[in-house]
């Protein structure tokens, strides 16, 4: 290939990619920390979907940009408001932790790891406290499996446990669907404390959730 066929190849290679990083970004949601204010302090919203997108989006953004949006969020959002601040702890949390997970991944050297479990400790306590004192248990039940996940990356088995069951409990006690790898995984946990009997409860539970997992399309609302 001659030396302007290489060129016009790279430059057609060149527009192609702008096209789609173009498009990405237009599909990308907006981070408006003024509408995600109003939505985490609404009673009726959808946790699991609209915490995971945002979530998600933070996570695809520069940690700079990350770190923007929850300091503009703080201050648009009424952090003693029980369901904003809840759902605020839990993001900033999420939020903290995927950026330095990231940072393992990469460098395989999580040397910052013990450095940030306080501050995520005090974040979901935080959070714990606001939901409880809501009395809604559909934000108890958020709190407690937000919690319960970042718990169990830091091999804290023992709190992990009680608050997946405490979630998992108050989804059952409200008629809202648990997912099967939602009773898989504290099938797994309470495996690892040494109570079977209950863990092969939950896996039972898991099989049947699998089995029926499209007889009921209904989106859990939190």
């Amino acid at each position: 290939m001659t030396s302007a066929g290489k060129i016009s190849l790279y430059l057609f290679c060149l527009y192609a990619l702008l096209q789609v990083n173009n498009y990405c970004l237009a599909q990308t949601p907006n981070l408006d920390p003024k509408k995600w204010a109003v939505e985490l302090s609404k009673k009726e919203f959808y946790d699991d979907e609209s915490f995971t997108r945002l979530l998600s989006t933070l996570s695809a953004a520069d940690s700079v940009k990350a770190f923007q949006f929850i300091n503009e969020l703080e201050k648009r959002g009424d952090l003693g408001q029980y369901y904003f601040g809840s759902r605020f702890n839990c993001l900033k949390a999420k939020v903290i932790y995927n950026i330095f997970a990231a940072k393992f991944y990469k460098d395989k050297n999580f040397v910052d790891k013990d450095k940030i479990k306080p501050q995520l400790i005090g974040l979901y306590a935080n959070a714990l406290e606001m939901a409880y004192r809501s009395e809604a248990d559909a934000l108890i039940a958020f709190v407690s499996y937000e919690y319960a996940g970042t718990m169990g990356q830091f091999n804290e088995t023992g709190i992990s446990v009680m608050y997946l069951k405490n979630a998992i409990d108050l989804y059952e006690k409200m008629n809202r669907r648990v997912l099967p790898y939602q009773y898989q995984g504290l099938a797994e946990l309470l495996y690892r404390v040494e109570e079977y009997n209950e863990s092969i409860f939950y896996a039972e539970k898991a099989i049947w959730a699998g089995q029926n997992l499209h007889t009921n399309p209904e989106i859990m609302k939190y």
